[in-house]
């Protein structure tokens, strides 16, 4: 079964439309997604509602977790908001209850069958969801990913593409959908053929002008939000 990576969309739609057209033609048929569904971006409950179309192995990332504490919490918005722009702002205003309920719902941590293969998805890392474990970490922290118990461990968060073999387990990272920060402009994501463990790193291209055009009327001040999509 070719089953489609991906993660840290950041309500980014437009760059996820791209994916999720890239999927249908190359016959994915099932989709592990790492979290950060919102973040960053504006268009979270599109988001949602394009992927309820597919079948869908989710886990929350830390974004999530975020967009939670910002409602326990309202005076946590204006911080968030500095960090990393008005992207919560808008979830929490077009968010309705059943999308809400699906996010707040999503595990730290998912173990899937798979096609008789077992399949580990997380954000950070198993242990922790805001770890990053970017590509060039210590050999011990890819020892200890490698000892869970999973023949493919599927992770988010650093927003870079990187697969490592290691004790007969095969770790990826198919980058971010909505944000890539390895210099990369484009979509990113992975599909993984189950039964082989072959893996094909992916990156659409998309219309980043209208993302750039909403970051800066919604954050203006925060240039970053614009640079990142097409810095090289």
């Amino acid at each position: 079964m070719r089953v489609g990576l991906l993660g840290d969309i950041h309500g980014n739609v437009v760059a996820l439309a791209a994916v999720l057209d890239a999927a249908k033609r190359e016959a994915v048929e099932t989709l592990c997604v790492t979290g950060d569904f919102v973040g960053y971006y504006y268009d979270t409950s599109q988001v949602i509602r394009m992927l309820e179309e597919w079948r869908v192995y989710a886990v929350r990332g830390n974004h999530e977790n975020i967009l939670f504490d910002v409602l326990k919490n309202p005076d946590s918005a204006a911080v968030c908001r500095r960090k990393y722009g008005s992207g919560i702002d808008r979830a929490i205003e077009d968010l309705g209850p059943a999308e809400l309920a699906f996010l707040s719902e999503l595990p730290a941590s998912l173990k899937v069958e798979i096609e008789d293969k077992v399949f580990l998805i997380a954000h950070g890392t198993p242990w922790d969801t805001d770890f990053y474990l970017y590509p060039d970490a210590d050999e011990e922290l890819w020892r200890r990913v490698a000892s869970y118990d999973a023949d493919y461990i599927v992770l988010g968060h650093t927003h870079y593409q990187s697969k490592r073999s290691m004790q007969g387990k095969l770790i990826v990272n198919p980058g971010s959908v909505g944000q890539p920060r390895d210099r990369k402009p484009g979509a990113a994501w992975a599909i993984l053929e189950s039964e082989t463990g072959e893996i094909e790193f992916r990156r659409e291209t998309y219309d980043i002008a209208t993302v750039t055009a909403q970051a800066k009327i919604y954050d203006p001040d925060l240039s970053y939000l614009w640079t990142v999509l097409t810095r090289r």
